[in-house]
């Protein structure tokens, strides 16, 4: 199957241009795939100390006005947003697939710093992983921080993903060490790792790193994001992903 991998330029949500950059990219390479970064549609939000529900409330809404176009694509997407339930803010994950919008897990553990006060201003959410279905693959989600958790790569490694699905927004200066993890949760899961993440140029506003990736079950990297390239697409095996379930470390567990 073919992947899409990106970086968006984050500025108050998508920019529309670069989303029709991104359209076209998708249309001449043929892909099955799409992941986008972490809450692409809105403002980041956990820039900002100060809660204001009613931005949130704005940012659900603009989520859910793309939402409704994207089932249009010929392609499953994947990726997180913000929602309200039963009066709670989460971070929810989502895929679509010609015309529905599927609902993933929330996001469950949330930094609590500077440029991302997202403990702030939504909740941890409560579901445990689960492996779901894309474009004739089986993925995995976890939403940004939760790919600190190597023990949730090795389950889902175990129930048999081929793709590992990692939204972000993260900055620039940790890039290096978000990589990383990346190439461990591969090789731990037997699974490629796909990320997608927030853009902002270095000092302009909001620090937001970019650099998207996809990685191997056995830990290389076969491709990533950057400003001159916001948007890579590779053909994968997903036989590769099946078969690294029984060679080392995989078998070891």
């Amino acid at each position: 199957m073919k992947v899409t991998v990106c970086q968006l330029t984050n500025v108050g949500g998508v920019i529309p241009e670069e989303w029709n950059d991104l359209t076209r990219h998708i249309e001449k390479e043929d892909s099955d795939l799409l992941l986008l970064p972490e809450m692409p549609f809105n403002r980041w939000l956990g820039a900002d100390y100060t809660v204001d529900q009613d931005q949130w409330d704005d940012a659900v809404e603009m989520s859910a006005e793309w939402l409704d176009l994207l089932p249009e694509f010929p392609i499953v997407m994947v990726g997180s947003r913000p929602v309200v339930e039963e009066g709670v803010n989460l971070n929810r994950g989502f895929t679509t697939n010609l015309g529905s919008v599927n609902d993933l897990h929330a996001k469950r553990y949330l930094p609590d710093e500077s440029g991302y006060w997202e403990a702030r201003w939504y909740q941890p959410g409560t579901e445990d992983l689960a492996p779901f279905d894309v474009a004739g693959a089986t993925a995995g989600m976890e939403i940004c921080s939760e790919l600190w958790v190597l023990s949730d790569a090795q389950a889902l490694g175990k129930a048999g993903i081929d793709l590992l699905c990692v939204p972000r927004a993260t900055p620039h200066s940790t890039l290096d060490g978000w990589l990383a993890a990346g190439v461990v949760s591969a090789k731990v899961a037997g699974a490629y790792c796909l990320s997608s993440n927030l853009y902002r140029p270095r000092g302009a506003g909001t620090d937001l790193g970019g650099m998207g990736w996809i990685i191997d079950p056995d830990g290389a990297v076969l491709a990533a994001t950057d400003a001159s390239a916001p948007f890579v697409t590779i053909e994968i095996d997903l036989d590769l992903a099946k078969a690294a379930k029984a060679t080392y470390p995989r078998y070891l567990y």
